[in-house]
């Protein structure tokens, strides 16, 4: 079967098209599924989702108890937590720089996940808990979105309605790892929200070294990360999908959004017709 001829200035011609025209074909259709093919249904649930922890650092001075021996101090942990009775005999209290990381997920069906921080091991950990309906009791207040989250306990113990749950800090390593899992139903949150729905989950305290003033503490994760991994990556949060259905999808940890996968398309449509209808070579563009 003949599929191609000759045409008069000696193109192949391929069923009406010369071949310079399948060429630009060609690099067109490849321009557009770069910059607008289709994203795996993962990633764009996910970008639907919001894909977002308002991952939020509060400094400030905070009471702790602590035994000095000379120029050595151990910390045994925040006044507020501890409570006002020494903890121990020869216990004081000082007051120490402190940075508290507050996350707060986005307002849905929450089914299980992780969130794992990473700091300086001269970053001592002096609290970590849950608030609200994360914690042990359910009925005790969690701070608001943007208030000083010590107006709220911070509780050690977790919600007995989830499945599992554990707070892992390894002081030598630099990594405060928190763990949960609602079960298949999820956490659907009825407290403590802000007008958009916000809620904060659960805080890490962090004294910092003598001298410094700013925290290496951040959240470890990445998109990538969670759609390469998914329930084994560093930091992530499986939902109930808010159009039903049962489904579950992923969501949480902000990444730069990707460009959408229409808008990018578009331009990959609009750079194939400028190609069909102002056809040019590369060695005319380098002509000086």
């Amino acid at each position: 079967m003949k599929i191609g001829s000759t045409g008069q200035h000696g193109l192949v011609v391929f069923r009406g098209f010369s071949l310079q025209t399948l060429r630009q074909l060609i690099s067109a259709a490849l321009l557009i599924g770069v910059l607008g093919g289709a994203q795996p249904a993962s990633a764009s649930l996910a970008r639907r989702l919001g894909w977002k922890y308002s991952d939020n650092k509060k400094y400030k001075q905070v009471e702790h108890w602590v035994i000095e021996h000379g120029t050595e101090r151990q910390i045994l942990g925040t006044v507020a937590d501890l409570g006002g009775l020494p903890p121990v005999v020869g216990a004081v209290i000082r007051k120490l720089p402190t940075i508290l990381r507050v996350v707060d997920p986005d307002p849905v069906s929450i089914i299980s996940g992780r969130i794992t921080f990473a700091f300086d091991s001269d970053e001592i950990v002096t609290a970590a808990g849950w608030y609200g309906e994360f914690g042990a009791d359910p009925n005790l207040p969690a701070p608001p979105i943007g208030a000083d989250p010590e107006l709220a306990p911070l509780q050690r113990g977790a919600n007995p309605a989830m499945v599992s749950s554990g707070i892992l800090i390894d002081q030598t390593s630099g990594r405060a790892v928190f763990e949960f899992n609602w079960g298949p139903d999820g956490f659907v949150p009825t407290r403590n929200m802000d007008a958009e729905g916000h809620f904060n989950i659960l805080g890490l305290y962090l004294v910092l070294p003598d001298g410094r003033s700013e925290s290496t503490s951040e959240m470890v994760g990445s998109l990538a990360d969670v759609l390469a991994n998914h329930t084994n990556a560093s930091t992530y949060m499986m939902c109930n999908s808010p159009t039903g259905g049962g489904e579950i999808v992923t969501c949480g940890l902000s990444e730069v959004p990707e460009p959408s996968t229409w808008p990018m398309a578009a331009t990959g449509l609009f750079a194939f017709v400028m190609a069909i209808r102002y056809p040019f070579s590369l060695r005319a563009c380098l002509k000086t």
